[in-house]
This record gives C-alpha cells, structure tokens and sequence, in this order.
C-alpha cells in the first residue's frame, strides 16, 4: 500500500510547474518526522504500536513522512507506516530508497528518534549530510563538562568531533560532530555530518524550521476524514487524501509567492474560489495521468 501511495506522492510532485519545482528543489532539505494517528480499537491489532505516554488512548497508527523543505512552503513526497517491532533502521532505509527517485535529497533534518548510530552510518554511506538533535548519553555529558562547563557558553561555541559508541549496533563507533545550544536556560545539544559545512547559528536556524512539521500535521488533520475503521490499508487512503490536498494548497500558497498575485486576490471569495479551482486542476491532472 504504503508503495502505491509514494507512486501517487511522486506523480504528484512532477504535476506543478517548474518554477515550484525549483523553488522546493532549491534547499534540498527534508524533514522527516513520525506522524500519530489514534486508535480506539482493539489494543491486539498487529497494526498498531503502544506510546508511554497515555492522553485519549495510548495506541495508535504511526507513519513516517518525508517533507521537502522551501522557505515559501513545504511538500509530502514520502508516507511510511511504522509496524509495531520494525527497528529504526530498516524504517529509513525504506524512506531513502522511496524519496531517492523523486530528488536526490541534499541533507535529512529528523528529530532525535532517528539519531541512531545506524542511521548515521547508513546516511554517510549514501553522502547524504544530516542535522539532528541527540539526547544527554554519557558521552554528550563527558564532553559538555569538557568544554562547555563556563557560563559564556555562547562565546566558545563550536563544532567539535565526538565518537560514538555502541557494542548492540551493526556499527560500533562513528564520529559526529557535535555543538551546544541553551534551550530556555538548560543546555542541548545538535549534531550533524562532519562534511557539513555550517556555522551553529545557520544550524540552530535550520533546525528550528523543522517544528512547521508539527503545525503541518495540524493542517493535514483538518483535512483527513474522520473514521473508526481499524483497516490499516484504509486508514492510509484516508491519510493520503489529506496529504494530497494539504499539498495542493502548498503549492497554492508558492505560486502566489513566486508569481506576486496575492494582492490580486484580497477578497476571501476570490481567494476561496482560486484555491478550489486550483486543487481541481491538480486533480484532474493526477487522476487522468
């Protein structure tokens, strides 16, 4: 399911005009992050993975969307489910091999989930450069006290190299490079490729763009379905149609940037009647396609 979906994902992407192509296409950046779907069902459905945290309910569908970054916008090129025993690894493989044929992705930004040494090994191995966040293991804390224990933390900010290790992984060592930030007064770190040319403040920059991701979700909700189908298949479909629809207006809301015509349309019935007729449009075009 999840191939026809990227299919469908990728056709999509190729539909736009070329100038909002180039202008996603002009980062290269891709955010990736896991996306929760409740489920209220049957906690014994193979399909559905168990969280620590309890809110309305503690299960859930889990996919994994891929999200080409542009500072007009951003675009779902790639929709993976996450089985409950599927380990990280084999999850991002599955995402490169699905996002490699759409554009060759220049840097990955995840959230500190993937931050696997694993991960960082098989990415280095494809030359793709990667921007992530990593958790206070014992060898973040060694090295904080080595070089950051002084309160002008932001003075002596620096990208340094740091050794990784891990005797339960295919990998057993990898060296990353690693720099603080003050996060609300308490200190994090942000990691990242050492053939990554850029300076902290470029990658703290960066990397905050990656929460959009959280308020696109929100958007994409707006759009899906509600159902109380426990069909993983089903489920999918649903989801998808949101994505699809949340990237046409994507799309929309580029073209007014590049094209300048959004004074053109002040009034919400003109803006309204242009967004319909644009998604109507795109569909058109990736169904008879």
């Amino acid at each position: 399911m999840t191939h026809f979906i990227n299919k469908d994902l990728a056709r999509q992407f190729i539909n736009p005009p070329k100038s909002i192509q180039q202008q996603l296409l002009q980062s290269g950046i891709i955010f990736i992050d896991f996306h929760q779907d409740c489920d209220y069902g049957n906690p014994n459905n193979p399909h559905v993975r168990k969280g620590r945290v309890k809110r309305s309910t503690p299960y859930y569908y889990e996919y994994l969307t891929a999200d080409l970054y542009s500072k007009k916008g951003s675009f779902t090129i790639a929709i993976l489910h996450r089985s409950p025993h599927e380990k990280i690894i084999s999850l991002i493989k599955r995402l490169i091999e699905s996002i490699e044929a759409i554009p060759p992705p220049g840097a990955i930004v995840p959230d500190g989930e993937p931050a696997h040494i694993d991960v960082f090994a098989l990415l280095k191995e494809k030359g793709i450069k990667f921007l992530t966040k990593k958790s206070r293991t014992q060898k973040v804390k060694e090295h904080l006290e080595k070089y950051y224990n002084s309160p002008n933390l932001e003075k002596r900010r620096k990208w340094r190299s740091i050794e990784f290790r891990s005797w339960r992984s295919k990998t057993k060592s990898n060296f990353i490079d690693i720099c603080p930030k003050k996060v609300h007064g308490e200190k994090r770190t942000i990691i990242k490729s050492p053939d990554w040319v850029i300076i902290p403040q470029k990658a703290d920059a960066l990397y905050k763009h990656r929460f959009c991701i959280e308020s696109g979700y929100r958007d994409k909700h707006k759009f899906q379905i509600f159902t109380c189908t426990k069909i993983l298949s089903t489920r999918l479909l649903v989801y998808l149609i949101a994505v699809l629809l949340w990237n046409y207006w994507q799309t929309y809301l580029i073209w007014t940037h590049i094209s300048q015509i959004r004074e053109a349309f002040t009034s919400r019935q003109q803006s309204l009647w242009f967004s319909i007729t644009w998604i109507r449009f795109y569909l058109e075009k990736l169904l008879c396609s």
